[in-house]
């Protein structure tokens, strides 16, 4: 289960989640927040809206294509992110230290298919080197796909 709720502290959500997952979908921004995902939408790149959320990536392998694929930064959901941090300091977070990744990890990570990640690998959109996909080109692919 990646989502559990646990104490619940006036003005921020607390959760808990393995440690290994750093993006999450939809469903557990509509879980952790108790809204639909109608709502959760309006909240993306509105920096108007109370609950606006920042750092949000769409995933999908056809990015100007109808269907969005958003991921959301699980550190944002629990407010202790600054919005307006620069993208690639938020993306060094998110990646932390590691060269280069195993798919495996990042569909853990990422909260991602397999299928989605071999989709990417063939579009281009991430580059794999001896099996593990590249710390610059998740990098890069999270710069683009900032919403």
């Amino acid at each position: 289960m990646i989502f559990e709720p646990k104490v619940k502290t006036p003005g921020r959500t607390e959760f808990l989640t393995s440690p290994r997952v750093c993006l999450v979908d939809i469903g557990v921004v509509r879980a952790a927040r108790g809204c639909d995902a109608e709502s959760v939408l309006k909240c993306v790149c509105d920096s108007t809206h109370p609950k606006f959320l920042r750092w949000v990536f769409n995933i999908a392998v056809k990015p100007a294509g109808k269907i969005r694929e958003l991921r959301f930064w699980k550190d944002e959901l629990t407010g202790e992110v600054n919005k307006w941090d620069e993208p690639k300091s938020v993306i060094a977070k998110i990646l932390g230290t590691v060269g280069s990744f195993p798919r495996g990890e990042i569909e853990v990570q990422w909260t991602i298919t397999a299928q989605t990640v071999s989709r990417l690998v063939r579009a281009g959109e991430l580059a794999e080197v001896n099996h593990k996909l590249t710390r610059a080109s998740l990098a890069a692919f999270l710069e683009r796909r900032l919403q």
